[in-house]
């Protein structure tokens, strides 16, 4: 079985995401979105082949969605699954993925 972890990127997504939730609706709600997201990704170990295959983009990639509002952007490997990017709300991937990376 996999195990999952996730890119400084996704941790930093994942942080902006809770702050967004906790603003409008409160932590309690915030934490249990994001801890059905983690479970989402858990779930992703076990299905690894879940998500629509993205090689275009990166080699190994794939996408799945996440509740129709979050798009999860990741790579399997042999002993573990690595979440790259947790993308929120429509954002469009493609573009996303043109630019530069966050320094």
């Amino acid at each position: 079985m996999y195990r999952h972890v996730y890119s400084p990127n996704a941790r930093r997504q994942l942080t902006t995401l809770y702050g967004y939730i906790a603003e409008a609706s409160g932590p309690e709600r915030a934490r249990g979105y994001l801890q059905r997201i983690d479970d989402f990704c858990g779930l992703l170990t076990t299905f690894p082949r879940l998500g629509r295959n993205r090689s275009d983009v990166m080699p190994g990639l794939r996408v799945a969605v996440f509740e129709r509002r979050v798009t999860i952007a990741y790579r399997h490997d042999v002993d573990r699954l690595t979440v790259i990017d947790i993308l929120y709300r429509g954002r469009n991937v493609e573009a996303y993925w043109r630019q530069p990376p966050p320094k």
